[in-house]
């Protein structure tokens, strides 16, 4: 059975990182809440002197497009 990976945003709340990948060299993630499954967030990475941090994915279209990204590659 595969380790899950399980971070704690700002929210104090728990979410297990569901996939993550590159799109346009942009570093996405996708969390699902730990509690309640069916919850779920996206965020992206950035990089700011070698750290790496998630930020929220402030932009409507930014959203959509990583969302669409995320359902076509988990379709079946």
């Amino acid at each position: 059975m595969e380790e899950l990976e399980i971070i704690t945003l700002d929210d104090k709340r728990d979410y297990i990182i569901t996939d993550e990948f590159l799109i346009d060299g942009v570093k996405y993630v996708y969390l699902t809440l730990e509690e309640d499954i069916g919850t779920f967030c996206i965020r992206k990475i950035n990089i700011i002197n070698n750290e790496e941090y998630l930020v929220s994915l402030n932009d409507k279209n930014e959203f959509e497009m990583a969302l669409e990204q995320f359902m076509q590659r988990h379709k079946n």
